[in-house]
């Protein structure tokens, strides 16, 4: 057996190699436990409170167990302003009002940036969510027009949530019949919670998607379902791997996308596809027969017929280059998702509260039977042009009561700043940090709202549409505020008038009994829970439905 030989300047060059490998490794773990632990002396440096936390994870274990009950018992604890680990990130949670407005709105334009980790939309983070700085500022003023409150009331956008509240109205009546001829002990209960994801999914679909014909108000809808589980379900392994282990994060993205609730991402991207070729068949019949009738016109007033949602508005911007195709399909899924479950839940705790307090109920009923115009039997959305401030109250009065996402209000320095100093905390933001705004705790905050938990539409400082107040009360956090506040927030009022005005025109709503929904015996409010950033009942919320 004839061994090899290796001469001896292989063999150095080798050792060579090796001890480079050996000091690179240790050079690379020393820059990094050196990252992690200036990281985690950010806090300590200012004299800023946070709870105990784990050298790899941070306070991220804790907080994933439930969002809403954490955040609340630190702001409890450490006050109005305090910060914990998201693995290596630092937040600091911001609990005052001063200090809200100085951030987001005086200072709004040095905190462009949102929280880099939003794992479940990563694979669109050239989106509106995840843009930065000029980039960011760009996509928002191209995709502004359609959700300012002229686009939304014009008839193309009214008659589509008008369709969706006539489908609604039909789903439930024929669930009110057939329980009415199976003569079971339901009596008439009706779960709230489905009906109101199926009206706001059913708008963003007609709007931001083109689906004219869903199925999400059937009880078992594929689509329906696809979408609640990418909003609630947190449990994907994959997620949880990118968030302890970023290093991993490409491979555990793909498998996410691949095998996890990607399969709603790629149902939306192929369905978008297929809206971008229909455009652009269209334009290139009309195009044709144009030159057939050589009529400029007429090829106007198709161009005209065309444009009727948002999703058309997205592709002309696309064609005029001034969004790619990424940029067009993520954020026609920031609509759908950032669209959808807050306004259903926002709905949802409304009619819950309507069926508590039935004498607000009685008068918001009186008020739009006095006012609706029974001529225009099928625009529900009437009340956008002749607005009833009473409506309104009650449904800001619910959004401060029970806010529908809690904790995604996040700021980040812009790129290339290295700190900002504000003066109504006496401390400087770092480039390290991350802001966040704690929605629930400044709702619920007796400095700011007298008798918090008590639900009163007629409390003084809600931001309410048409409403001149004193000092607006940056308290109310249920749309954000600043450059980056909401954008699809007239949007929601819109949907939230025409729902709320069809719904008690036709029926009354009552609670089943005193326990159903669960409440917090100390403060009166329902039991939540926060799988995501979106707060949810702990039970889906059901009432009795009588027909009026």
């Amino acid at each position: 057996m004839i061994i090899p030989t290796i001469n001896i300047s292989t063999l150095i060059l080798l050792q060579w190699i090796l001890l480079s490998m050996i000091i690179y490794s240790l050079i690379s773990l020393l820059k990094w436990l050196h990252f992690k632990w200036n990281r985690f002396d950010c806090f300590h440096k200012q004299s800023i409170p946070y709870p105990q936390s784990s050298f790899w994870f941070g306070n991220l274990q804790e907080y994933q167990q439930n969002p809403y009950e954490t955040l609340n018992k630190w702001c409890q604890q450490y006050g109005q302003c305090f910060g914990f680990f998201h693995c290596d990130c630092p937040i600091l949670v911001i609990n005052d009002r001063d200090a809200v407005q100085e951030l987001l709105v005086k200072q709004g334009s040095k905190f462009p940036n949102r929280q880099k980790s939003n794992i479940e939309l990563e694979p669109f983070k050239s989106s509106l969510l995840h843009l930065k700085d000029k980039s960011w500022r760009h996509s928002r003023r191209v995709l502004t027009p359609p959700f300012t409150a002229h686009k939304i009331a014009m008839d193309s956008t009214r008659q589509a949530i008008n369709l969706s509240v006539k489908r609604l109205l039909d789903s439930m009546e024929k669930k009110l019949s057939k329980i009415n001829n199976n003569d079971n002990d339901n009596d008439n209960q009706l779960n709230i919670t489905q009906h109101m994801n199926s009206i706001t999914l059913d708008v963003i679909c007609r709007l931001a998607f083109n689906m004219n014909d869903t199925d999400v108000h059937d009880d078992y809808s594929e689509f329906r379902q696809m979408v609640v589980d990418f909003m609630q379900k947190t449990e994907n392994p994959n997620l949880r791997i990118i968030e302890y282990f970023p290093i991993f994060s490409r491979l555990f993205k793909f498998l996410y996308y691949m095998f996890g609730n990607g399969k709603l991402l790629r149902t939306i991207t192929d369905n978008l596809h297929e809206e971008i070729a229909k455009y652009y068949q269209e334009k290139i019949r009309n195009h044709f027969d144009k030159q057939n009738r050589n009529n400029h016109n007429d090829d106007d007033d198709e161009r005209k017929k065309r444009k009727v949602n948002m999703l058309d508005f997205m592709i002309e911007q696309q064609e005029l280059g001034n969004i790619d195709e990424q940029q067009l399909i993520g954020n026609a899924v920031v609509i759908l998702l950032a669209g959808y479950e807050t306004t259903a839940t926002g709905l949802s705790f409304t009619l819950y509260l309507l069926a508590k307090y039935p004498e607000w109920q009685e008068k918001l009923r009186e008020q739009i039977m006095t006012n609706f115009d029974n001529d225009k039997n099928d625009d529900y959305c009437q009340f956008d042009q002749n607005r009833k401030e009473l409506l309104d109250r009650i449904w800001y009065e619910s959004l401060r009561l029970y806010p529908p996402v809690i904790s995604f209000i996040t700021r980040r320095l812009e790129t290339g700043v290295d700190e900002c100093f504000i003066e109504s905390l006496n401390l400087t933001i770092t480039k390290e940090m991350t802001i966040m705004v704690p929605t629930w705790s400044l709702h619920h905050n007796e400095k700011y709202w007298p008798r918090p938990n008590h639900f009163d539409p007629y409390r003084q400082d809600l931001p309410i549409p048409g409403v001149v107040t004193s000092v607006k009360n940056t308290a109310f956090q249920a749309f954000g505020s600043g450059p980056r506040n909401c954008i699809g927030g007239n949007l929601a009022i819109s949907e939230s008038r025409a729902v709320i005005t069809a719904l008690l025109r036709h029926y009354r709503f009552d609670l089943i009994d005193e326990n159903n929904p669960e409440t917090d015996s100390n403060t009166g409010l329902l039991k939540l829970c926060c799988p995501t950033v979106i707060i949810h009942p702990l039970k889906n919320i059901r009432l009795r439905v009588t027909k009026i």
